[in-house]
């Protein structure tokens, strides 16, 4: 089986709450899948801020403390409102904009982040386009199986 090393560097406000976040990956014979999943509305409010990911790769395993980054695959995914921004008007993209909207404008009481965190958590869990839109969701298919 083949070990990956990513490393997640989130912008400041996700970094405040990234140890309290889940990461989920799968990897399948064409690609590997990272999805990190957060149980506050604080923490998926953060997660609209972007993030960068570095993959680094191995010819053997090693100690991944000692890994190096300098030339790593590296990706950005764009804060939330740019995707936000681009979203149609089919009856899907209503409902993105109805369900992310409460994490860009914080400006909710707190029955109605309660009811957004839902919400979102569940649509995040059905729907893979969502979590393209939403940021929470990077998958590499571009990537050495011969390497570690």
């Amino acid at each position: 089986m083949r070990y990956f090393l990513y490393i997640i560097f989130s912008s400041l406000a996700c970094t405040a709450y990234s140890q309290q976040m889940t990461v989920l990956s799968k990897v399948t014979d064409d690609s590997i899948s990272i999805k990190w999943i957060a149980g506050e509305f604080s923490e998926l409010q953060a997660m609209t801020n972007g993030a960068t990911i570095s993959r680094a790769e191995s010819e053997k395993p090693q100690n991944f403390q000692l890994v190096n980054f300098t030339g790593a695959k590296t990706w950005t995914i764009e804060p939330t409102k740019k995707r936000f921004d681009q979203l149609g008007s089919s009856q899907e993209d209503e409902k993105f904009e109805i369900l992310i909207e409460p994490f860009l404008t914080g400006n909710s009481s707190e029955e109605e982040k309660n009811f957004a965190k839902i919400t979102a958590m569940i649509e995040n869990m059905v729907n893979p386009r969502f979590q393209y839109v939403f940021g929470n969701i990077l998958v590499d298919k571009e990537f050495d199986k011969s390497k570690t």
